[in-house]
């Protein structure tokens, strides 16, 4: 059984015969069956800057979009771009209510990118020759394509959502380190029930996460990622929640680098 859900955002279930596994990063969370069933492992994987559309458009059966609307409304054919693009789509809170456009949904044309995109770039899906494994899994199990983000932005805010599902009204991005070693004197600024920006608040936090809840059922769990201060390590959420980075569980459970997944995987290994 695979549930799987992509905005941005992979589940899915895995039965190695071992005691667990689990992945974050490029990968979150991993619980073991506490029934002890035929469920042996569940690994969270998430897929950075990826809408559901962008992944799945024209999948049989799921609710996706062919064209978009720009501010003129002008219906915008998609197209295909290759997702090795170099160039990146400003995901912050400003690239979002350019895209929303007060509720029109039709701003895609006012977000920003850079650098070399071509003309219409956010009108897009990835092509089929590079989502084939996402569309075999999915025709192999379960796609589910109404579910929704709870987040206006960019990736620090995706990571703590993955770990925690809250994030304290933070929106965008640290002022320096994407974790705890950053200081008191590194922050994030929050974004007010009016959508309004509201005061800064310390980036490194203490807030309930997956992992507490697993260590409180006893149950062994693995988050796989990069070294804060490593390329991807901005994707560390648990290095942002200052009782795991400076607790037990960033050593026995906050397993760096990411690639050691493969190797525990090929192994059955914990």
């Amino acid at each position: 059984m695979l549930a799987l859900r992509l905005g941005s955002r992979l589940a899915l279930i895995c039965a190695c015969t071992a005691s667990l596994a689990g992945t974050s990063g490029v990968a979150a969370a991993a619980v073991r069956g506490v029934s002890g069933g035929a469920i042996q492992h569940v690994v969270y994987i998430i897929q950075e800057n990826r809408s559901f559309n962008n992944l799945f458009v024209g999948f049989k059966g799921a609710r996706t979009q062919n064209y978009g609307y720009d501010t003129n409304f002008n219906k915008i054919p998609l197209h295909a771009q290759s997702i090795k693009s170099g160039w990146d789509i400003d995901h912050s809170y400003n690239g979002f209510a350019a895209a929303w456009n007060n509720g029109a949904i039709n701003g895609w044309n006012n977000e920003y990118a850079c650098c070399g995109q071509p003309k219409n770039f956010a009108y897009a899906y990835a092509p089929r020759s590079e989502t084939k494994t996402y569309w075999d899994m999915a025709k192999q199990y379960v796609l589910a394509d109404e579910n929704f983000q709870s987040h206006l932005d960019g990736s620090f805010i995706a990571h703590q959502y993955a770990i925690a599902a809250y994030a304290n009204g933070e929106v965008n991005f640290p002022s320096s380190d994407w974790s705890c070693q950053g200081g008191p004197s590194d922050v994030i600024a929050t974004l007010t029930g009016s959508r309004q920006y509201g005061p800064n608040v310390a980036v490194c936090e203490d807030y309930p996460t997956i992992g507490d809840e697993l260590d409180g059922a006893y149950l062994p769990w693995r988050s796989y990622t990069a070294e804060p201060d490593a390329d991807g390590g901005g994707w560390n959420g648990y290095a942002s929640v200052n009782h795991i980075y400076n607790g037990p569980d960033w050593t026995a459970d906050v397993v760096m680098p990411a690639d050691r997944f493969a190797t525990d995987v090929g192994n059955c290994a914990r």
